[in-house]
C-alpha cells in the first residue's frame, strides 16, 4: 500500500530531523518539526508511519538530552576556569577588570 502524500512528508521531515540531530544541527531539527507539525494538524497517519516517527523522535529527544548535558558540562568547566583565572590574577595583584591577559613581570 502506497503512503499518502502527507504520510510521506511527515516521514521525510522526521528522518531529516533525525539526521540533523545526529549532526548537531538543532536549528534544522526545530525547522523540520515545525513543518511536520503543520502537516500533522490535518492528517491521519498509518500505524507503521506512526511507529517509525515515534522511534525517530525518541532518538532525537535522547540526542537533545545528551547535547544539553554536554553544554551544561562545558559551561561548568568554563566557570571553573574563570574562577581559577580570577584567583591567579588576585594572587599576582592584577585587578580583575584591568586586563584580559597576564603579563609576567620581573
Amino acid at each position: 500500500m502506497a503512503l499518502s502524500e502527507e504520510a510521506t512528508t511527515v516521514k521525510r521531515l522526521t528522518e531529516a530531523a533525525h539526521v540533523a540531530a545526529v549532526r548537531g544541527e538543532w536549528n534544522i531539527v526545530e525547522a523540520c518539526y515545525r513543518q511536520r507539525e503543520a502537516v500533522l494538524r490535518d492528517s491521519a497517519l498509518p500505524d507503521e508511519v506512526v511507529v517509525r516517527i515515534q522511534a525517530l523522535d525518541r532518538e532525537v529527544a535522547e540526542r537533545a538530552r545528551l547535547a544539553q548535558v554536554g553544554v551544561a558540562a562545558s559551561l561548568h568547566d568554563a566557570a571553573l576556569w574563570r574562577r581559577r583565572l580570577e584567583e591567579l590574577r588576585r594572587r599576582i595583584n592584577v585587578p580583575v577588570g584591568q586586563s584580559s591577559t597576564i603579563v609576567k613581570r620581573g
